[in-house]
């Protein structure tokens, strides 16, 4: 079998995360292996949450795991988890204006998308409104069956928990603005389509047959789920591709320091050709190098984070190999 037609079999979603590459690097038609080996990472990093998931919902006597087993494992990120608290409450709230559309007016409302924000101003935002529904069990005013001092509690915490969020939508919306700040309009019309971009998103089926979901889950997972590993996954690639053009940018500033301290500069009429040497004209691509190193990074922060901070048993002790979910 060639190697084009074992792409077409094995992966899936290479037009995918070439365009989430574009959103969160610039760089267009990535090197098919820098997009097969992030899928790779992505496929590994979606079967280790539920092979953890799963281990936590044996500890608490279950045979199936919650929606909230996979918030556990990212509950340390708390700009994540807010993230995800607000990408399905977006979720619930065009579900039920697709509900009523379709009721009232047979009309239809947009997708919820991963990389959708949060509706500010108000008691019932989707966050707040999602806070509501979903009391997640290790924060505190879970332990308690009567929350006491209940308002003035969950309002501090939803203040706290709404400033975050915004802090990191507007870190997010400034790399935005600065990407689209140069575009033709051409080029901002393609970058609005790769936002589109998602793994779950009319794609559930083609979702479980990526992670082999017929081998680790005993049911078909539900929408929430999906929807839930959707998410994680499309942070993985954002995660990993902006990590990797830090160390791709780092190791270039390096090259040029290089260069400047041996005099590679000084003669203009004969610039010295060397393995460094780029193109003038247009920004170096991710090399499948770069996508590892950044992989191996997050793995050793992930794993310094996470020494004693579960009394679940050593370095957590809710692992079955030494792979953490970034």
């Amino acid at each position: 079998m060639s190697d084009d037609a074992r792409s077409e079999t094995v992966y899936r979603y290479q037009q995918e995360i070439a365009q989430m590459m574009f959103v969160s690097t610039e760089i267009e038609n990535p090197d098919p292996r820098v997009t097969r080996l992030i899928e790779d990472i992505v496929r590994n990093q979606v079967i280790e949450m539920i092979i953890q998931s799963r281990r936590m919902a044996q500890r608490r006597l279950s045979k199936y795991f919650t929606p909230e087993d996979l918030i556990f494992l990212i509950r340390y990120d708390k700009a994540k988890v807010n993230r995800l608290r607000t990408y399905l409450s977006w979720k619930d709230v065009r579900k039920n204006a697709k509900d009523t559309n379709d009721a009232s007016a047979g009309g239809s409302a947009g997708p919820a998308q991963e990389g959708d924000g949060i509706e500010e101003g108000g008691e019932d935002t989707p966050l707040r409104v999602n806070k509501r529904k979903m009391r997640l069990p290790w924060e505190l005013s879970s332990v308690f069956c009567d929350y006491p001092r209940a308002s003035q509690d969950d309002a501090d915490d939803d203040d706290d928990d709404v400033n975050e969020t915004n802090e990191d939508s507007i870190r997010r919306l400034k790399a935005a603005d600065e990407t689209t700040r140069r575009m033709t309009r051409e080029e901002y019309v393609f970058y609005s389509e790769c936002r589109q971009a998602s793994f779950t998103f009319r794609k559930a089926k083609r979702f479980r047959e990526f992670i082999h979901a017929n081998l680790y889950l005993d049911v078909k997972p539900s929408d929430d789920t999906i929807d839930i590993l959707g998410f994680l996954a499309f942070e993985v690639v954002h995660e990993l591709c902006t990590r990797a053009m830090r160390i791709k940018r780092d190791w270039e500033h390096k090259a040029e320091a290089m260069r400047t301290m041996r005099g590679r500069h000084t003669d203009d009429d004969a610039p010295a050709c060397t393995l460094f040497s780029t193109s003038a004209s247009a920004e170096p691509p991710l090399e499948a190098w770069h996508i590892r190193e950044a992989f191996t990074e997050l793995q050793a922060e992930h794993a310094l984070l996470d020494t004693g901070r579960s009394t679940a048993g050593p370095a957590g002790g809710l692992r079955r190999t030494q792979v953490f979910v970034i």
